[in-house]
């Protein structure tokens, strides 16, 4: 794939409004920041999640949407709660439901996520370098996943043995 044809929006969101209860929680007052909201041919995906201007629900409310051949993709976000089942976080069960980032009758939703399950922390993340270059370098999502992990507090959702 040639490199023009890699799209990307890099930044990193603040929160303008701490609890005063909980100075590691915001309260909804994040620095607007851009982030990819509609793709054609989706490879891969990574982002802030919930905790961003993008909402809890934004893989399943028409807020990103793809087109394309955009059936056969990855994804990862930097959210603490993304691999819990019970969560409002936008996780694993909103990104692989049927309406997900546009689609219908799962036509949008990844071939693989990585998630986490409790708060890793930006150093307990998969590190998305790896996790994406493995992928597309041909190696199969369970390689990618695994390789990429830094915390035992992690999850693929997927089939290990596919490739792109």
């Amino acid at each position: 794939m040639p490199l023009s044809s890699i799209a990307y929006a890099e930044d990193v969101e603040f929160c303008q409004h701490r609890d005063t209860n909980n100075n590691n929680y915001c309260d909804g007052g994040y620095l607007p920041k851009p982030h990819l909201t509609n793709a054609v041919d989706v490879a891969g995906y990574v982002s802030w999640g919930f905790h961003s201007t993008l909402g809890i629900a934004f893989s399943t409310n028409g807020t990103v949407t793809w087109t394309g051949a955009s059936s056969w993709w990855l994804i990862e976000s930097f959210e603490s709660g993304n691999g819990q089942r019970n969560t409002d976080y936008g996780g694993f069960f909103h990104w692989f439901a049927p309406n997900a980032f546009g689609g219908a009758n799962h036509a949008n939703t990844p071939v693989g996520a990585v998630t986490h399950v409790d708060e890793p922390g930006l150093s307990g993340v998969n590190n998305p370098y790896t996790y994406f270059n493995l992928w597309a370098s041909g190696k199969s999502f369970g390689i990618a996943a695994w390789n990429s992990r830094r915390t035992e507090r992690f999850q693929a959702v997927g089939d290990p043995f596919v490739v792109k």
